[in-house]
């Protein structure tokens, strides 16, 4: 019998081909209303340097100024502003909500990916 089992899916290597990355930083992997987003775990050097990256997983990031979140609400990732939006034009699905956020608010909780819980 072969074994087939890589990973949970809830960590993604990740080779970096632009600008630095800091910690925490969101970054973009598949863009539009149907993308992918990761989550920085630490740094990653500019041009050729790897690193990994959340993309499961429940995360706090910012989010727009504003705007309140429902809970299980599917939240975009505006990458011009660097936050959390309800609105998918000109954004990246990030996931959905992890409970409810105020307009005012500065966070939310959001569930990358919309990935089940990894156990």
């Amino acid at each position: 019998m072969s074994l087939t089992f890589i990973s949970r899916g809830s960590k993604y290597p990740y080779v970096n081909t632009g600008s630095a990355i800091a910690s925490g930083d969101v970054v973009v992997l598949n863009s539009g209303s149907t993308g992918k987003v990761g989550v920085a775990q630490g740094a990653i050097a500019a041009t050729t340097g790897t690193g990994t990256l959340d993309v499961g997983g429940v995360q706090s990031l910012a989010k727009k100024s504003g705007e309140a979140f429902t809970d299980m609400q599917l939240l975009y990732w505006n990458t011009s502003s660097k936050y959390l939006t309800g609105t998918a034009s000109g954004s990246t699905l990030a996931g959905r909500a992890w409970g409810t956020a105020s307009s005012s608010a500065t966070t939310a909780n959001v569930l990358l990916n919309d990935n089940p819980l990894v156990q």
